[in-house]
């Protein structure tokens, strides 16, 4: 497939008649580039993490997505259809070509590595018009720099708690060089997973969970094996995973809806590891952990194999696989 630079897409309009007004927004984050390029391949999140902007969905593939995206414009308060496609030139340096009325909007992003867990991602906009329509250009570079600052605003904190769990040797898993648009919907998977000098084990005693307190994190302070208590009403107690195992989200009280756990991220369904009532400990068979209880220890296996969700149907971890 042959793709255009974003320079020689603006040269292509220029020799068409159009005159363009150009800027540049540089954010430096404690994430790496491949969380960067998650993040803008990642089509669930549009329409659960933003506020003013929702994507209608035409036609996606691993590098390529096309959009109709409803946008709010930020002074005037009412939503207008942009039509937006979005494609990878080359690994970290991503496309975006869009329109608005008369107007031909150029976005290219790029994601400069620093170090594994720092990058400067750097967004360089190119407003493009014809004949009296260029008088509104610094209008339209406003409308611009007041909607990315506040896509940024709600996207890193997505970028910045995969950041944290890099930290903490947690990796992410991919199945291209680049991040696939295509993957991204695919929310069943764990993608998350720890390096291989970590343990997939967690042991703990069995009395610390069932005097635990609503609210009490157990296991490991963050991460994949750190867990958390609710209690309700009822005296039902719920341990709960504090980490999505898809993408990384943090999983807390905020996301109960009752039986399960709703990810802020994606709107993925989290079921509770354990129940407990009067005592008694039930293990919920779940595909990315297995649990044993014994006399005094309650053991927890994570998965740990990103790669497992590559071929349906998933089944139940079983802890002496």
């Amino acid at each position: 497939m042959s793709k255009k630079s974003f320079q020689s897409l603006k040269k292509i309009f220029i020799k068409k008649g159009f005159k363009f007004k150009d800027f540049e927004v540089q954010n430096i984050g404690d994430y790496a580039a491949d969380d960067a390029d998650w993040n803008y391949k990642d089509i669930r999140h549009l329409n659960t993490i933003h506020k003013t902007v929702h994507g209608v969905q035409a036609f996606v593939t691993n590098d390529v997505m096309c959009n109709i995206n409803l946008q709010k414009i930020p002074i005037f308060g009412f939503e207008i259809p942009m039509p937006l496609i979005q494609y990878d030139y080359s690994k970290h340096n991503a496309i975006y070509l869009s329109a608005l009325g008369p107007y031909i909007i150029l976005v290219n992003s790029i994601f400069e590595e620093i170090n594994e867990t720092q990058t400067n991602v750097i967004t360089r906009f190119s407003i493009g018009s014809k004949g009296i329509f260029w008088i509104l250009n610094p209008l339209i570079e406003k409308l611009l720099k007041k909607n990315n600052k506040t896509l940024m605003n709600e996207d890193l904190p997505m970028r910045n708690r995969r950041g944290e769990l890099r930290k903490i040797n947690h990796l992410f898993y991919k199945n291209t060089e680049n991040y696939s648009f295509e993957f991204s919907e695919n929310i069943e998977r764990a993608n998350v997973f720890l390096k291989k000098e970590e343990n997939n084990i967690l042991v703990i005693d069995k009395n610390i969970i069932l005097e635990s307190k609503d609210g009490e994190i157990i296991g490991n302070s963050n991460g994949i094996l750190s867990f958390f208590i609710t209690i309700d009403d009822e005296g039902l107690k719920r341990l709960w995973p504090s980490t999505c195992s898809h993408e990384g989200a943090k999983l807390n009280k905020k996301c109960l809806k009752t039986n399960y756990l709703l990810c802020p991220w994606h709107n993925r369904k989290v079921s509770p590891l354990i129940t407990i009532k009067n005592d008694k400990i039930e293990i919920k068979p779940n595909i990315h952990y297995a649990i044993k209880v014994t006399d005094d220890k309650i053991s927890f296996k994570y998965r740990n194999d990103p790669k497992y969700y590559d071929t349906k149907p998933f089944k139940f971890l079983n802890y002496d696989d």
